[in-house]
């Protein structure tokens, strides 16, 4: 094997490697951040839920059972949420983006 064949191979290979990552179409990092904006939806829901619940405390006014029922949910999505997110994180290696040239 000479020299001039193993530049040859070398040669094929990072024009294969260009183009496969040229053609890559979309971030693949999108699932993660769209994961994330929905995280960071529920989370602003349950925080203006909690804020509701302590001003009606303020007031002294009685808890309707359905505001209640619904704060129990926004606690679980969010609990859920943060579960799914550590899960990800602990199995799903951080992939840095590629740097500019």
């Amino acid at each position: 094997m000479t020299i001039a064949e193993l530049e040859q191979w070398r040669a094929l290979a990072l024009t294969g490697l260009e183009a496969g990552l040229k053609k890559r179409t979309g971030n693949p990092l999108q699932p993660q951040l769209d994961d994330a904006v929905r995280c960071v939806g529920e989370l602003s829901m349950e925080n203006e839920m909690l804020r509701k619940e302590r001003e009606r405390q303020a007031r002294g006014r009685r808890r309707d059972p359905r505001d209640l029922c619904q704060y129990r949910q926004a606690l679980l999505i969010a609990g859920v949420c943060q579960v799914l997110e550590f899960l990800r994180s602990a199995t799903m290696p951080f992939v840095p983006e590629r740097a500019p040239r």
